[in-house]
């Protein structure tokens, strides 16, 4: 036995040399024979002697079956101490439990195999130093024990005064459960504590042979605490499952905990092997807790899953929790080798209270399997509660059960929300539904942005089973540059199974698209409207293209493009300047759906509905291209806006009570209903004027009629006889008699109407067609 205990204590020292160098170059060598609480041959003694060597040491296991800790039918020996054993306190101890006769390092496809277990069920009375280990040195190392039972940690590392705790290596060990791998004898504590400003340690390693498993401890499996706690790694290690990876056993809290200050950790790895798989903790996977607690890392991770990334091993509450003040992390990365797995959990990610802010969740699989393909949800992808100023970067969320993202409270401010794929799978080109929304904005949060300024920055929110976009008391916030209800490029349907986006429960000022380039979105394909404002006042939607690509060409109609119900207030659709109207197309029903009398002071102006900008392409909406219904009241329409190709009315009207809607300096025609049509009784049944004909003066034509005194009567001109508006000619007041006239200089077609408005009642019908005698003027001689 002695022959193979030294061989393989020179394998170990060649292995330690590859994986983990240390600085000393002599070796001494201490050998525990027995399993004894002290004396010559125990654990006990071999650590004091190696505290007191000068080189590197080692203490190496040769203890015999015969000895009465062991059982020769499992070949496992246990070291049950009666008081804490020395702390590591020389440097450089190597503690080598593999070189125990039948034990054997993790490989890809087998479990370690650990022969020694240190056991602390006997120890007590010793405060919060009853730990398994404690290290207060630089460059040890501990190596294939299972540590277990201890009152406090099963390996504390830290300095007391001098030397520090740095440089140390934690790998290969089973801390919390027992030999066999499934068995919970978790520590009261935590399975590895750093704290004390220990630096630089590292718990696992880039290849199997390093890994701990760390479950079943009462608190957590790793954790790393206080200011000056800087520069540690967890890495390559199974935290809360059994040794197989593939069944829960969990820590009672977190899998790591990094609270209280500490900086600078890294969590993971962008090597495969440095891959952490943290999941079935009864609390959360990862905690990143606490004021100070800054620059830390989480990188390449699988959380809430097993260690194939197929299967859920859920986290009870999330995967990753930052909180109470927890600044400037990062979750992910900018590259594939950086993104965790986060999926399976309550919550994928939870991030809370007020100054828990400029985190970065960036790259990560929320809500799928590992391949991006496949649902393997979480609850809710991030939810992001009463915390200001974080970002959310270039994730896939999708496949969760209910929600992709929450941003819920009143002081959720200043969040950003870019170049993430919600609701579809890793290509972005088929749908990945989560169950109910893309993103929720809701209880008061306000001033965060979804989308950006540039195609690169957009979000596809698509395919989700109920809205792409739910805003709910939500205020200030702005929707800018995304793709809602298509795939990546923008050209396919995969809409959301009801709203684009619905604005609802008094949520004012919000923003939907805008009139700088690349801040418009695409908003089509889904199953009801493309934006719907239920209870929403003084939102303003701008720049997008609603029912059609991305290139405003081709049809992917919603059911209605816009839809303003329910009292939705003062809301302004499109506008003036150029680059603020809407394309709003090939709805299957209308492509504006306005209704209820409490619905007024909106404003539709500037827009192209049911055509493309250049006005000559049929895209129309399946029914109305505006539809006033239910006694709405005092909107108006226009001006600047173009509705043509609608399979019905082009602007229609209904309600007995439905009064003050002025439809004005609009573009109408080649629908296939009416220009304007009023259900009777509506806007108190007023006429359109009478046309007479019309007249040469001093150079000008001159149009002019009858009409009810004071009413405002806008002259149209058309190519064809459809008898609506195509071209805004001008504006004239009736006298009193009722007889209005307007001087038009220049070319126009030679079909005209006209339509009368009074502010208290609103905009009449077009009047009947009536064929110009005088269509153009070349002076001094007018012709037809």
């Amino acid at each position: 036995m002695k022959t193979r205990t030294l061989l393989s204590s020179l394998l170990i020292l060649a292995l330690l040399a590859v994986f983990t160098p240390v600085e000393k170059v002599q070796a001494a060598s201490f050998v525990v024979t027995n399993t004894l609480n002290s004396g010559a041959g125990s654990l006990r003694e071999a650590i004091k002697q190696a505290n007191d060597s000068d080189g590197e040491d080692f203490i190496n296991f040769d203890i015999p079956m015969t000895d009465p800790g062991c059982v020769a039918a499992t070949g496992v020996c246990t070291i049950r101490p009666s008081a804490i054993l020395p702390a590591l306190s020389g440097g450089g101890t190597n503690i080598a439990g593999y070189t125990q006769d039948g034990a054997a390092w993790a490989t890809e496809s087998h479990a370690a195999v650990i022969k020694i277990r240190i056991d602390g069920s006997l120890v007590s009375g010793c405060g919060t130093l009853c730990n398994g280990l404690t290290i207060v040195s630089a460059g040890n190392q501990v190596w294939g024990l299972a540590i277990i039972n201890f009152p406090n940690n099963g390996i504390a590392i830290g300095k007391v005064d001098t030397p520090d705790a740095n440089d140390n290596v934690v790998a290969g060990n089973y801390l919390g459960l027992d030999v066999d791998g499934i068995t919970d004898r978790g520590n009261r504590n935590s399975g590895v504590f750093i704290g004390l400003a220990g630096s630089h340690n590292t718990v696992g390693g880039d290849f199997p042979i390093n890994r701990n498993v760390l479950s079943g401890n009462q608190w957590s499996g790793v954790e790393i605490h206080g200011s000056g706690t800087t520069g540690n790694v967890v890495k390559g290690n199974f935290i809360g499952t059994n040794a197989g990876g593939n069944a829960s056993l969990a820590n009672g809290l977190f899998g790591v905990r990094i609270y209280g200050g500490a900086q600078g950790n890294l969590i993971g790895d962008i090597i495969t092997g440095g891959r952490n798989i943290i999941s079935g903790n009864a609390g959360s996977g990862i905690g990143l807790i606490g004021v100070g607690t800054e620059h830390n890392r989480v990188l390449g991770n699988y959380i809430g899953t097993n260690a194939a990334g197929w299967g859920a091993l859920p986290n009870v509450q999330y995967g990753v929790h930052l909180a109470n003040g927890a600044q400037n992390n990062q979750v992910g990365g900018s590259s594939t080798a950086m993104l965790n797995l986060i999926s399976g959990n309550e919550y994928g990610i939870w991030i809370d209270n007020t100054g828990t802010a400029g985190n970065a969740i960036l790259g990560n699989f929320l809500g799928t399997d590992a391949s991006g393909e496949a649902p393997l949800g979480n609850q809710v992808g991030i939810a992001v509660e009463n915390a200001p100023n974080n970002h959310i970067t270039g994730n896939l969320i999708s496949g969760n059960l209910v929600r992709g993202i929450n941003l819920v409270g009143e002081k959720t401010a200043g969040n950003i929300m870019m170049r993430n794929y919600i609701g579809v799978d890793i290509s972005g080109g088929a749908a990945l539904p989560n169950g109910y929304d893309g993103i929720l904005v809701d209880d008061g949060a306000h001033d965060n942005r979804v989308g950006g300024i540039a195609s690169e920055e957009r979000n596809v929110i698509s395919g989700n089973g109920r809205f792409g976009i739910l805003l709910s008391q939500g205020v200030d916030n702005r929707i800018i540059g995304n793709t809602i209800g298509t795939d990546w490029s923008g050209t396919l349907d995969l809409g959301n199974g009801s709203d684009g986006i619905y604005v609802t429960d008094s949520s004012p000022r919000n923003t939907i698209g805008s009139s700088l380039p690349g801040e418009g979105n695409v908003i089509s394909g889904n199953g009801e409207a493309g934006i719907h404002l239920d209870r929403a006042d003084e939102c303003i939607i701008q720049g997008n293209l609603i029912g059609t690509d991305a290139a405003g060409k081709h049809p992917i109609g919603n059911r209605f493009g816009i839809v303003i119900v329910d009292g939705a207030q003062q809301n302004t659709i499109g506008g003036e300047l150029p680059g603020q109207g809407n394309l709003i197309a090939s709805s299957l029903q209308d492509g504006i759906y306005l209704a209820t009398f409490s619905s007024w002071g909106n404003v539709i102006s500037g827009n192209a509905i049911g055509t493309d900008w250049s006005g000559t392409l049929d895209l129309g909406n399946g029914e109305s291209g505006v539809r006033l219904d239910m006694n709405a009241s005092n909107n108006t329409i226009g001006p600047g806006n173009r509705i043509a190709f609608n399979a019905s009315d082009g602007v229609q009207v209904s309600g007995p009570d439905s009064l003050a809607n002025l439809i004005t300096r609009n573009s109408i025609y080649s629908n296939d209903g009416q220009g304007i049509f009023l259900v009777p009784d509506a806007h108190d049944g007023i006429q359109p004027p009478e046309i007479l004909p019309v007249v040469l003066e001093g150079g000008a034509v001159v149009i002019h009629g009858t009409a009810a005194p004071g009413h405002t009567v806008e002259v149209f001109a058309s190519p064809t006889d459809d008898g609506e508006g195509k071209i805004y000619l001008g504006s004239a007041t009736s006298e009193p008699g009722g007889a209005f006239r307007l001087a038009v200089s220049g070319a126009f077609p030679e079909y005209l109407t006209v339509t009368a408005t009074q502010v208290s009642r609103g905009t009449s019908t077009f009047s009947t067609l009536h064929l110009s005698e005088v269509s153009f003027v070349f002076l001094p001689v007018a012709m037809r």
